[in-house]
């Protein structure tokens, strides 16, 4: 079940909210959220759910023993214990084929069948960070599995984040604050993620999709052009957009979980990139692997090692693949190349020409690098994107053609606008702001109304369409 499926927006929401409403009264909306979240991932994993849960319960138990005891072996017991599924579902094919395990043996059979359970990624990694901040001293464990159940198994972050800490929301879950304004700033939020995925998103996926299925001979200047820009736009606004769906659901719950994003395409350097994009993983990564390896403490070499090491794990966390390796060097590369010429100015370049000439070239080839299903495909689109020159550079493959549609086209180049746009704020945060300030409010209202509409049909004729995250 995805936040843009017709099951989805007009039975499961619905009930949920009229379900969470009604028992919040009686003291009972943890349990609510608890029911309601296994049905949702029910719904997608089937009997998978019974990981979540024991994930959850072995998370809760390990906050209470490292509490009592700080022995480092016993967090390092516990941490292992639950990165444990995620090692095993997310990358024991990796592992196998690295330590040479040969297609048809019994062993690559069995690792073949093993299926990444939605979401694992993002819970295991709230699971830590509850154990690990309770460990340090800078949170209490809480001595209510239902709630603590409750946190990690919310639906709306549930399967694609953001990734939320305890201390960040413990306090909404035990005492979730929500009045009418609050709830129609939810359903503003949501509605704007839901405009950005399907309308946005969806469509650019569909031209991205034909460019990077043409064989390599196939591809020219034109095709990969359109390709690397599409799927540029489309995992901004299909990512974005979820947690901006993500957000709007918590604030109706009584909810409120961190941006995730800042508008990224905006950054100068990449190293501002990674302070917009993804901003709960990044900062994950940073408190929970780069400081405690040493962070920038321990002399210039050092911190170098620290983020090469730091981008080798993001590469992996999205995936079990070496283009995901790559693509976590690449950006390390960058990171280490931009401290080394301009040191802790590196995040805070004012030079605007940055953007166009540095940043946003570098990004779109990491995301070919991200989007692309071998090594080998990285090659042939960079090798067409180096001769806009070449004979048939311009002429487009029928299915591509096919794919720029006149509505695909009119949301491909309204996804373009992520580039034009200066904002202080992304536009979700400044119409959320909006609601319940008077004239601007009721605008806000009529664009959430309006895009709700639209979307509706879109959901309603529209295929399955699952968010990119999901994956990982």
């Amino acid at each position: 079940m995805v936040f843009s499926d017709r099951t989805f927006l007009f039975l499961f929401l619905p009930i949920a909210l009229g379900v969470l409403f009604a028992l919040r009264p009686l003291r009972a909306h943890i349990f609510a959220i608890i029911f309601l979240s296994l049905i949702f991932y029910y719904y997608s994993s089937g009997a998978l759910v019974l990981l979540l849960l024991g994930v959850a319960g072995l998370a809760w138990a390990g906050g209470l023993l490292v509490n009592r005891s700080q022995a480092k072996p016993l967090l390092a017991a516990i941490l292992i214990a639950i990165f444990a599924p995620l090692i095993w579902f997310k990358y024991a094919f990796f592992f196998g084929t690295v330590a040479g395990i040969r297609e048809g043996s019994a062993a690559y059979d069995t690792l073949s069948t093993v299926i990444l359970p939605i979401g694992i990624s993002f819970y295991t990694f709230q699971a830590v960070s509850y154990v690990v901040d309770v460990w340090r001293g800078d949170i209490k464990p809480d001595p209510n599995l239902f709630r603590f159940a409750a946190y990690l198994c919310f639906f709306p972050q549930l399967i694609a984040g953001p990734i939320v800490r305890y201390a960040d929301v413990a306090e909404n879950f035990a005492n979730p604050q929500t009045d009418v304004t609050t709830f129609a700033k939810g359903i503003v939020r949501f509605t704007h993620g839901l405009a950005k995925k399907v309308l946005i998103a969806d469509n650019a996926g569909r031209i991205a999709d034909a460019c990077f299925a043409l064989p390599g001979e196939d591809l020219g200047f034109a095709s990969a052009a359109i390709g690397t820009l599409a799927y540029t736009i489309q995992i901004y606004f299909d990512f974005s957009g979820y947690s901006d769906m993500a957000i709007g659901l918590g604030l109706m719950a009584g909810i409120r979980f961190p941006e995730n994003f800042r508008s990224p395409y905006q950054a100068r350097s990449i190293t501002e990139f990674w302070r917009r994009w993804h901003i709960s993983l990044s900062t994950w990564f940073r408190d929970y692997l780069y400081i405690p390896l040493g962070g920038n403490r321990r002399g210039v070499q050092r911190t170098y090692i620290n983020l090469f090491l730091v981008f080798v794990a993001t590469g992996l966390w999205h995936g079990a693949a070496w283009v995901f390796v790559i693509w976590g060097l690449y950006h390390g590369a960058f990171l280490i190349g931009e401290r080394m010429i301009w040191g802790k100015t590196a995040g805070e370049r004012s030079e605007v020409w940055l953007r166009w000439v540095y940043l946003l070239p570098v990004v779109a080839v990491s995301w070919i690098i991200f989007r692309a299903t071998s090594v080998g495909q990285v090659g042939h689109f960079l090798n067409a994107l180096v001769q806009p020159f070449a004979i048939g550079a311009f002429t487009l493959d029928t299915h591509v053609a096919g794919a720029l549609t006149p509505s695909a086209t009119l949301m491909f180049l309204l996804g373009c606008a992520a580039f034009v746009l200066r904002t202080k704020k992304p536009i979700g945060v400044l119409i959320e702001d909006k609601v319940g300030t008077g004239a601007m409010g009721y605008a806000a209202y009529g664009y959430s109304a309006a895009t709700f509409a639209i979307v509706s049909v879109a959901a309603l004729s529209a295929g399955f369409s699952p968010f990119l995250y999901f994956r990982f």
